[in-house]
């Protein structure tokens, strides 16, 4: 995993992902559901966050399988599903 990656990831607690959760419009989201069947709950990650969990993806070391759309009469694409223990943030 290169080092840049991982170094940028580090640093948020557990409980700093529960405060930005915590802080979002719980009233305005079940609103949301009940009215449209959907919600935007708004940003948990930082834009930094987001560039540092995205270069992991082509990366083998950080995820458990590979899923190629294609292969399954899905469409196009694909998406990985990471292994345990999760990044930290």
């Amino acid at each position: 995993m290169r080092k840049t990656a991982r170094a940028q990831i580090k640093g948020h607690e557990s409980d700093e992902i529960e405060r930005r959760i915590a802080a979002l419009d719980w009233s305005g989201i079940e609103t949301s559901l009940d009215t449209y069947g959907c919600a935007m709950a708004g940003p948990l990650l930082a834009p930094n966050e987001c560039t540092a969990l995205s270069a992991l993806y082509p990366q083998d070391e950080p995820f458990r399988s590979r899923i190629v759309m294609a292969r399954h009469g899905f469409g196009q694409g694909e998406y990985q599903y990471f292994k345990y223990p999760l990044p930290d943030l």
